[in-house]
């Protein structure tokens, strides 16, 4: 994604590998955190998400969330990843308390949550809570199951 996405912007010197991503890598974007620093909590509800568009948007949010974490809130104290699938949707959410001052306007990270939310019909959100800790979402709509005739 990261190399399409590069092609489509100017400036944009990062590479990505051209491999698919395999395995549980919301798993591997947690435990990178951790042996970061980062003191993060992971909860799950529901089942498996099998849909893999949906399960590596999931996985994207985690890892951007987590990369702000440490990039932008390295006080944080608490950082929560929820990760809660129903029959309707699926939502994550990264949450973290160690905000310090306003949200920067630089990089790429926040737009490619909205492009990549979007091109699973879902909707992302980041920003300051009223409780002052700073989260990012995203929720996707799950299409009602079909039955075979």
């Amino acid at each position: 994604m990261r190399a399409m996405l590069g092609v489509l912007r100017d400036g944009d010197a990062q590479r990505a590998p051209l491999a698919p991503l395999d395995g549980d890598t919301v798993r591997d974007a947690v435990a990178a955190a951790r042996s970061a620093g980062v003191p993060v909590v992971l909860r799950t509800t529901g089942g498996e998400i099998s849909d893999l568009p949906v399960r590596l948007a999931v996985a994207r949010v985690v890892q951007e969330g987590l990369t702000n974490v440490i990039r932008h809130a390295p006080s944080a104290q608490e950082v929560t990843v929820t990760i809660s699938s129903t029959a309707s949707e699926v939502v994550v959410e990264v949450v973290n308390d160690g905000v310090e001052g306003p949200a920067s306007g630089g990089g790429y990270g926040i737009r490619g949550l909205h492009e990549r939310a979007a091109r699973v019909g879902g909707v992302a959100e980041a920003g300051r809570r009223p409780d002052g800790r700073w989260r990012v979402r995203l929720t996707v709509p799950r299409p009602p199951e079909r039955t075979s005739a």
